[in-house]
């Protein structure tokens, strides 16, 4: 099935090892529903994935239950398919992935937690709740190029300011010896690129390490939820058949 895919599987063993993941909060696992209802709005074992006030929940107090588009099970599978071919896979770890049947739209994965903001991400973007972020996918190395020796210790000084956890031995073993030279701790690449800037003001020269990677970016849950979820939506509904 196309959805056993590579980054299907490394999600959901990432999901399987955090801790207690789902320790406090209520989760839909047993999955047997899924509809769009008359305002555009998902629904899933009774409860609307709606926005509003700049979050975004699974919830069943005011759910519109009227349905509009039908999502039927694929067989006994945790597969669900909407008339235009679009699906969505539920898994019993607490999340689903929706892939819609557009080429051009991402696969969307979230977590089935009610009543709070779930994690939502696609390959570039994440946003809602971090308790489900994968801090690994939108952070980068830096390379020290080259430092000469009156600018170490204002390089080392500007490291710890943007690398919280770098301890002085790592700082000055990376601005000392042979270049160029990773440094071990990750950031977020927006500080990255910034600290590379900072560096090079005061004579550093480093570099980003390069990555064949998606880097993943944090955006706002109503962001989000426009530029993905809504569009997965209206795709679905405003679906014509062919002829």
């Amino acid at each position: 099935m196309s959805f056993y895919n590579d980054i299907y599987q490394r999600r959901r063993e990432e999901l399987k090892r955090l801790p207690a993941i789902f320790a406090p909060f209520t989760t839909l696992t047993k999955i047997s529903d899924i509809y769009i209802n008359t305002s555009n709005y998902l629904v899933v074992n009774g409860h609307q994935l709606y926005t509003g006030r700049g979050t975004i929940q699974l919830s069943h107090h005011g759910a519109n239950t009227e349905r509009k588009e039908l999502a039927g099970r694929v067989g006994s599978s945790n597969e669900f398919r909407f008339r235009d071919g679009s699906t969505i896979l539920t898994d019993n770890f607490g999340y689903m992935v929706l892939k819609s049947s557009n080429s051009n739209m991402p696969d969307i994965y979230i977590t089935t937690v009610v009543n709070t903001s779930p994690g939502m991400a696609t390959a570039q973007n994440f946003a809602g709740n971090d308790f489900f972020y994968n801090n690994n996918l939108g952070k980068v190395h830096i390379t020290i190029q080259e430092v000469k020796n009156e600018h170490k210790l204002a390089s080392i000084k500007m490291m710890k300011n943007y690398m919280a956890s770098l301890g002085l031995k790592e700082a000055k073993e990376s601005v000392d010896g042979e270049k160029p030279k990773l440094v071990p701790e990750k950031i977020p690449v927006e500080e990255a690129r910034e600290l590379v800037l900072r560096l090079s003001e005061i004579g550093c020269k480093a570099s980003i390490q390069p990555t064949e990677r998606i880097l993943q970016t944090i955006i706002s849950a109503e962001d989000f939820y426009q530029e993905n979820i809504a569009k997965f939506i209206g795709h679905i509904v405003n679906y014509a058949p062919a002829g």
